[in-house]
């Protein structure tokens, strides 16, 4: 093992952080460092920058980008509660030349030809979905670094770096090497599923502004939507908007029309017939069966 390769990639910076949808993880910035940015849940968009050309990607649930040094980069969250882990192996030499992934390719690892094929696929911004437990891999690299401060490391420190460090990337050669185009239409579908069961309750909710919303046209959003659900986007929102009218029978005594306001509906009348298309039952019919299971479990229980 090199001391330089041991003296260049100390110490680790790790960070586990939750975030709201549409809070900025982080501002563009650039750094000698290798960082690797893993979604547990949620959604984040990368946006990153190459000879002034600036490209957005985007990763959800069990994803994770991994960013090679010197390459100028922002990230933001997507979805509610999106849970984040970040790791950044700090290149603490001021040559751009020398990084991380010359020191790997350069390893017993980066001579095996398979992996030295797949590593020098690799481009500036990569995406992967997890198929090889990275995030257990990252956590116990942390964990080792993290017990092993600079004035009390272990006599095997070194070599239990070492191992996990090439461990992690012979895992991520593993995993599924997705494109950005390969999971747009995917984001989309998520981004406007979160998007309409956000704003359901809004009468005016149209099918522009949703698309506008994730910055798609309405034809390809539209196309999104047939193509994943087999139906039209306005039929999706209808669904939404009676799941949580039943939702709201199921638990107060709200009277129906004001139950149609509170979910979206200008009109009882709107709210009467795509409930009745949706469920074959009308929504006082509805209540009428809760209340008849209802008092059917009362009276069973007093008669016991």
């Amino acid at each position: 093992m090199d001391k330089k390769f041991h003296d260049s990639y100390f110490p680790i910076l790790f960070k586990h952080s939750r975030f709201d949808e549409d809070e900025i993880l982080v501002n563009p910035h650039v750094h000698p460092s290798l960082e690797i940015v893993y979604c547990v849940h949620g959604m984040i968009e990368m946006t990153y920058w190459e000879n002034n050309t600036q490209s957005q990607c985007f990763i959800e649930n069990n994803s994770f980008f991994l960013i090679k040094p010197n390459v100028v980069h922002a990230q933001r969250s997507l979805l509610p509660e999106t849970d984040v882990y970040c790791l950044e192996i700090k290149n603490n030499l001021t040559a751009d030349s020398f990084n991380i992934f010359n020191s790997i390719l350069n390893s017993q690892l980066g001579k095996i030809p398979e992996i030295n094929a797949k590593l020098q696929t690799f481009g500036n911004v990569n995406i992967f979905h997890d198929t090889a437990n990275i995030l257990g891999k990252l956590k116990r690299l942390t964990i080792l670094t993290t017990k092993n401060s600079d004035d009390e490391k272990s006599d095997y420190f070194y070599v239990e770096y070492y191992i996990k460090l090439l461990d992690l990337f012979l895992a991520i050669v593993k995993c599924s090497h997705a494109t950005s185009e390969s999971v747009k239409g995917n984001i989309y579908i998520r981004l406007a599923c979160a998007y309409i069961n956000k704003h359901f309750h809004e009468s005016d909710l149209c099918i522009e502004q949703i698309s506008n919303a994730v910055n798609i046209s309405v034809t390809y959003l539209q196309s999104l939507f047939k193509k994943t659900f087999n139906k039209s986007i306005k039929q999706y929102v209808n669904e939404v908007r009676i799941k949580n009218c039943i939702s709201i029978i199921e638990s107060i005594n709200m009277p129906i029309e004001q139950i149609a306001l509170k979910v979206g509906y200008k009109t009882y009348s709107s709210l009467y017939k795509e409930f009745v298309k949706i469920t074959n039952t009308t929504p006082k019919n509805y209540r009428n069966e809760i209340n008849n299971k209802f008092f059917e479990i009362q009276h069973s229980e007093t008669t016991l």
